[in-house]
């Protein structure tokens, strides 16, 4: 049942009126926003007595440009050991149709987030969508690239993007599978 909840998170689904979907639902993902929502509720679960936050909760206290005035990760996970050392992990969240997610690893989850915390450490996640009843007219699944269509794929991408950074032990690249599931 968690994987039904967490695909009603991250999905839309409407009951179709017209057309040959008529009778069935049409289907098209939510924003990066939903998806990290999703995964903060999973860690959540998953890491009691860690402290699990989500943008705009996370606040970076530096901008790499003009452009960009956020300067907030979508996700900040921090512990501290008993010896009071405190780890610090910045998590990513990217869609496979969002075309970032196959440059940013090092611009902006490296350069932006981590670089002023060398004792921090990186999640550059891109959850992939997929579903068969993905609604054709929807302009993000237009956005995705054939290379990035699959879980392989983006991962391919990602791995590449780590390569061309000099593979930093301090950063880690995930992609994974969003699509929809029977019952």
């Amino acid at each position: 049942h968690a994987v039904v909840l967490l695909h009603r998170h991250i999905y839309n689904f409407l009951q179709a009126q017209y057309g040959p979907q008529k009778e069935s639902s049409i289907v098209f993902p939510r924003d990066e926003s939903w998806l990290s929502d999703a995964i903060k509720i999973y860690l959540q679960n998953r890491l009691p007595g860690m402290s699990v936050n989500r943008e705009p909760q996370v606040s970076v206290a530096f901008c790499v440009d003009d452009h960009d005035t956020a300067g907030n990760a979508d996700l900040l996970v921090e512990a501290t050991t008993e010896k009071g050392y405190k780890c610090t992990v910045y998590i990513e969240v990217k869609c496979n149709f969002n075309p970032q997610a196959c440059t940013n690893v090092g611009k902006q989850l490296r350069d932006k987030y981590m670089s002023q915390r060398k004792d921090s450490a990186g999640i550059f996640l891109v959850g992939c969508y997929a579903a068969p009843t993905w609604i054709d007219c929807d302009p993000q699944k237009k956005r995705i690239r054939k290379a990035v269509a699959t879980v392989s794929g983006m991962q391919n991408v990602l791995d590449a993007q780590m390569t061309a950074l000099g593979d930093p032990p301090e950063i880690s690249v995930l992609a994974i599978d969003c699509g929809l599931v029977a019952n």
